[in-house]
């Protein structure tokens, strides 16, 4: 009898484009002399040519060495540097990077070069293409970002807002800076909704809110309230992965990965984006857990009325970043997520010994995963549809071992499979029995005590009712939020040691003061549940003026599942009410229900 045990997983993972920007020669240029120009240069892997370049200013499009600090300061008015070095800490990168050459604030810029035939080859009816970028924003007081376009020709305005033929892709919005370009979610480029292939014609923008235009006075912009048929865009700046920025004064780079699944024409294309901060977790279980949490990240979810992209790609040849103020870095386009955001995909190395009765199978295996064992005996059909003989494996890292009765067929094949574990919920809360364990306390700084975490119903002010009604907590839960504040809400001990995975997820309202220069925010941290000391921030400025309930999803770092942690909501105040502020004052503070931690299941 013949046995085979197929070793490796069952998609073929392939990194088709990357680009590190990796240029060390050409002309000087830029304010400080240590940057090359972008165009010409041809390095990277998967063109079939050299960058192009346009800008509409007059500082060329600069190329900066790895570790060189950018150092582009537009805020004559008060500098603050917004500076750059080519690095994230969750993606590995290399090379350098490029971006703003000079000091123009009026910098929007693209960049464009040919694909290789190699790679428009993949993007074949009914396969998936991923693609990654680095984006730094450059100043201050026009809070912009580019967006990533693969389509036939490059993208003919410096925004992004039309294009030279059909295109698909994603990344910061088209309009008004300090709106709909502080977002990140899906885009495509067509001249007639729903047709395709067509090679003439002006080929706009298009996303969830329908047409984009450059024009000045139609372009569309987030502002809030904005609801599509009925469906609520979040437009604050604590709206989770659809929010670019944390701040208008924020610099920090951020990482925008999208999936594209490629559809018949006739049938809509599928494309998804989402924007992580160097601080989350790069995984595919957070990219779909974050357009579960905020559906409109995905077309498929996009309201009826709303252009489906419905596009030829056999015609795409290029691929064009473009956007305003901003520095780049680290293009990849690939078949899988590990692949496109820089991570090696995990390769079975399994073995089969067959003894008298049984097959004694091994293979190595991870923690967060589930595996199933699949045979045929026929070869004709895809491993992935063949019948589990043994399934929902639970992993015993680093390797597990199976033995199964040897089967009697001359012939049969057999796949090991990975999949991800299914999460269920380890922690609970809604608020509505006690909230046992839970504690609440000031800082040592807050002496005033005009706030305080307060468990009920609210009332008077903030929410119309908790989430899960009746109860949440609140800062005041039935009164506005006073000064100085700075206070605590802290979980019971949660220990999840037994787990190397976990999500955080919650539903959250808050209505409190966001000026420039005010100190009034929320922060979510972990704590140690030994000594109270702090282990990671999850969120650090938590903002906003929402007129309802937001849901919020964050998987948690490593350093949570080796020692019992506790959950932390701090709530700070400054002294002052700005008359500026959105939203205007008085304001409601904070509210936190139904907190929940997901870990893999059995």
């Amino acid at each position: 009898m013949g046995l085979t045990l197929f070793t490796s997983p069952l998609a073929q993972a392939t990194l088709l484009v990357y680009e590190p920007f990796n240029y060390t020669s050409g002309t000087a240029a830029g304010p400080t002399g240590n940057g090359f120009l972008l165009a010409g240069q041809n390095g990277g892997t998967g063109f079939s040519g050299a960058w192009s370049t346009y800008t509409n200013s007059s500082s060329p499009i600069t190329v900066y060495p790895g570790g060189t600090l950018s150092g582009v300061d537009y805020n004559t008015a008060g500098p603050v540097p917004q500076t750059f070095s080519g690095s994230v800490t969750n993606l590995p990168t290399s090379g350098g990077y490029f971006g703003m050459g000079g000091t123009n604030s009026t910098d929007h810029m693209q960049v464009w070069r040919t694909l290789d035939p190699s790679v428009t080859a993949t993007f074949t009816n009914g396969s998936t293409t991923w693609f990654s970028f680095v984006s730094s924003r450059g100043y201050t007081a026009n809070p912009s970002g580019m967006k990533l376009a693969i389509g036939h020709g490059r993208l003919i305005e410096d925004r992004g807002g039309s294009a030279s033929g059909e295109a698909i892709g994603g990344g910061n919005g088209l309009g008004s800076s300090e709106r709909n370009v502080r977002k990140v979610y899906p885009q495509f480029w067509d001249s007639v909704t729903g047709s395709a292939g067509e090679t003439t014609g002006s080929f706009n923008n298009y996303d969830v809110q329908g047409l984009e235009t450059g024009t000045a006075g139609l372009v569309h912009y987030i502002s809030a309230p904005y609801t599509a048929s009925g469906v609520p865009i979040p437009t604050n700046d604590t709206d989770g992965l659809q929010s670019m920025l944390v701040t208008p004064t924020d610099s920090t780079p951020y990482i925008v990965v999208g999936k594209i699944d490629w559809r018949p024409n006739g049938t809509p294309d599928i494309i998804s984006v989402v924007r992580f901060y160097q601080t989350d977790t790069l995984s595919e279980d957070a990219f779909n857990a974050a357009i579960v949490a905020q559906p409109l990240l995905c077309s498929a979810n996009w309201p009826a009325g709303v252009p489906q992209p419905d596009l030829d790609q056999s015609k795409f040849d290029t691929v064009t970043l473009a956007g305003g103020k901003w520095f780049g870095d680290e293009l990849r386009i690939a078949t899988t997520f590990p692949e496109v955001v820089g991570q090696t995909p995990f390769v079975f190395n399994a073995s089969v010994a067959p003894d008298a009765s049984n097959l004694n199978i091994n293979w190595n295996s991870r923690s967060g995963k589930r595996y199933n064992l699949r045979s045929s005996t026929d070869l004709s059909t895809a491993p992935s549809t063949w019948p589990v003989v043994a399934g929902a494996i639970v992993p015993t890292p680093p390797t597990n071992s199976l033995s199964i009765p040897r089967p009697a067929d001359p012939k049969r094949f057999y796949v090991v499979e990975e999949v991800a574990a299914s999460m269920v919920p380890f922690f609970t809360e809604n608020f509505d029995s006690g909230a046992a364990g839970w504690t609440t306390g000031y800082d040592a700084l807050d002496t005033l005590h005009t706030t305080a975490w307060q468990l009920g119903t609210p009332t008077n002010v903030g929410p119309l009712a908790a989430n899960s009604p009746p109860n949440c907590y609140g800062t005041n839960i039935a009164a506005n939020y006073g000064f100085s504040s700075n206070i605590w809400l802290r979980s019971p001990a949660i220990n999840l040691t037994a787990s190397s995975s976990g999500t955080l997820q919650l539903k959250q309202w808050m209505y409190c003061e966001n000026a420039t220069g005010d100190s009034d925010f929320g922060a979510i941290r972990i704590l140690s549940a030994a000594d109270n000391s702090l282990l990671a921030v999850l969120e650090a400025d938590v903002e906003g003026g929402d007129t309802a309930w937001q849901s919020y999803t964050k998987d948690l770092p490593f350093i949570a599942f080796t020692q019992p942690i506790k959950l932390e909501f701090r709530f700070h105040s400054d002294d002052y009410d700005a008359p500026a502020s959105v939203p205007p004052p008085p304001f409601a503070g904070w509210y936190i229900d139904d907190v929940v931690i997901l870990v893999p299941g059995s």
